[in-house]
């Protein structure tokens, strides 16, 4: 019951040319009938956008593990771009998948960097999105600093941001 996202050469591209899904099925089961039938079917779909082409994805997915739960289903994408709506797509569709060859959208450095920004924004008390991304970009603070910073807040009983605070406003005094 999981669909698997798997990232293509070039060459291997060109042959899913326009989004073209195909749908593998377990090859250990039934592949007698599948040489008698020529085996899993080529879908063709023209997405009006990258949203429409990603709930395709994800509805055929869907069809295919609803119709045989011991299916299998590859996604093979032409760019590192479609994760993105793929990857959210299956989400609302409740699949659980696997990024093979590359990496998940959400766990890319910019995109796990720019929502540990959001958390912290939403919540000062978020300590572990400030570690992430207290030296991000590069402001030359070392590990030393920050265990300063760890140690003063387990002293107060404050978190990272609270005695990031104290102890500027004991040093700008």
């Amino acid at each position: 019951m999981w669909a698997s996202i798997k990232r293509l050469s070039l060459g291997f591209a060109l042959i899913i040319a326009a989004s073209a899904v195909l749908l593998f099925s377990d090859v250990s089961r039934r592949q007698s009938d599948r040489a008698r039938s020529g085996g899993a079917k080529v879908l063709y779909y023209r997405a009006g956008d990258d949203i429409d082409e990603a709930e395709f994805i994800a509805r055929s997915a869907r069809t295919a593990l609803h119709d045989d739960p011991e299916n299998t289903v590859a996604i093979l994408y032409r760019t590192n771009s479609q994760s993105r709506q793929i990857e959210e797509a299956l989400r609302r569709y409740g699949r659980k998948y696997n990024v093979v060859g590359g990496f998940s959208f959400y766990q890319r450095a910019e995109i796990r960097d720019t929502l540990a920004y959001l958390k912290l924004a939403a919540s000062n008390a978020h300590s572990v999105s400030l570690m992430r991304i207290i030296n991000t970009p590069a402001r030359g603070i070392g590990r030393t600093t920050v265990e300063q910073i760890e140690q003063y807040g387990r002293e107060h009983g404050l978190n990272l941001w609270e005695s990031i605070e104290r102890i500027i406003d004991a040093y700008s005094k």
